[in-house]
């Protein structure tokens, strides 16, 4: 398998602009980013998001949607938010302006493995759906010391892991939007033969994952297909403490109880958590 490049992931975006957006925002009549991933990872930021002198850095902001719901009604100090993609990034600026916010944003075109941030610290870094776009180890921790190279405190983040978990069939996820796909394809052993040395205790290669985004009125059309590979904890841990953090905390999903029902396969099978890395 051959290492992803900057281009590949910004190629990728492009072509699924529009159905990804409109699946980040209402996926078929659920929306498990609103009603879990971003109620869940507040739960656990709350204590450094209810703090208005803290300076954030939001990594792959992607089109802003968890920008706006971060500071719509606050104040930080400091926020700069990085994509990689420059059409989303556009996208982000404009509905960024259409919030209530009191935090002047400042976007930025950064690739969150070599961020150029001229040395600045944040309080505290978050991301969602970022780690789980390394193709292999070297990409991973490239990930994990970038946000450590520039973190104070916590480096808090959504990210997927299959370990521990029941594989369901790629249609036990339809109704939520979606479709995964298993891929079995094995890495590249010359790619992370040298990163390798550093893991002897951990020796797991990702989860190859295809997503297919499936069309609201038609759940046969697949409307943007990409890709995901997903880590072991052990790993994720591991890379996280070789970048320099010294704990990491693995946080459950959570939904309201009058939800319960409506997610209950989502989180029975659910390879999401919230992952708290901090630098004590």
């Amino acid at each position: 398998m051959s290492e992803t490049t900057i281009q590949d992931v910004i190629d990728t975006y492009n072509q699924i602009l529009d159905p990804y957006i409109s699946f980040r925002n209402n996926s078929n009549g659920v929306n498990p980013y609103k009603d879990i991933e971003f109620p869940s990872f507040y739960d656990v930021a709350k204590s450094e998001l209810e703090k208005e002198d803290i300076s954030i850095l939001e990594l792959a902001c992607g089109e802003g949607i968890n920008t706006r719901d971060v500071t719509t009604n606050k104040f930080f100090k400091r926020y700069v938010a990085v994509d990689i993609s420059s059409s989303l990034l556009e996208i982000a600026k404009q509905e960024q302006l259409k919030t209530n916010s009191k935090t002047n944003v400042e976007f930025q075109l950064q690739d969150c493995q070599s961020l150029n941030l001229k040395g600045e610290q944040f309080d505290l870094i978050f991301a969602f759906h970022l780690l789980h776009y390394a193709t292999n180890k070297h990409e991973l921790l490239n990930f994990c010391k970038s946000a450590s190279k520039h973190c104070k405190k916590k480096f808090i983040f959504v990210n997927a892991s299959p370990f521990g978990t029941t594989l369901q069939s790629k249609d036990f996820y339809q109704k939520y939007g979606y479709r995964k796909v298993f891929v079995k394809d094995e890495m590249d052993k010359e790619l992370n033969k040298t990163v390798e040395k550093e893991y002897l205790n951990v020796i797991e290669e990702p989860m190859k994952i295809k997503l297919e985004l499936l069309a609201k009125e038609d759940h046969s059309k697949v409307t943007a297909t990409f890709y995901n590979y997903y880590w072991s904890k052990e790993t994720l841990e591991d890379c996280l403490l070789k970048a320099g953090f010294n704990r990491v905390l693995f946080h459950e999903m959570k939904v309201n109880e009058e939800l319960s029902d409506i997610y209950h396969d989502y989180l029975t099978s659910n390879m999401l958590s919230v992952i708290e890395a901090i630098k004590d």
